[in-house]
């Protein structure tokens, strides 16, 4: 009787912890997928480069892989163009390089 007991009580605990596992979301949302109620880390990051005005939504070389990746891509791989370097930095003014 006892060990009949215990092993109702386990499978009531082991039904409960499956029905909350498969319930709830573990993962970015993306398409129709379920909402989780969490903001996104993904979405986040996109939101402070749209605010910084960094980054583009459109595909690049590397394909498309949707707004917000293309978004991150983009301003990660960013490099600025121009010619100036330490040597013609103008007096009173900073030049920051990974170099310098």
């Amino acid at each position: 009787m006892r060990k009949r007991l215990f092993l109702l009580s386990l499978l009531v605990v082991f039904s409960f912890a499956i029905f909350r596992i498969s319930t709830k979301v573990l993962a970015e949302q993306s398409g129709s997928s379920p909402e989780s109620g969490v903001t996104s880390r993904l979405k986040t990051i996109s939101d402070a480069l749209i605010a910084l005005g960094h980054g583009s939504t459109s595909a690049g070389a590397w394909g498309d892989w949707g707004a917000m990746w293309n978004r991150i891509y983009s301003a990660a791989a960013w490099v600025p163009s121009g010619d100036l370097n330490v040597a013609n930095c103008p007096t009173g003014k900073t030049f920051y390089s990974a170099n310098s």
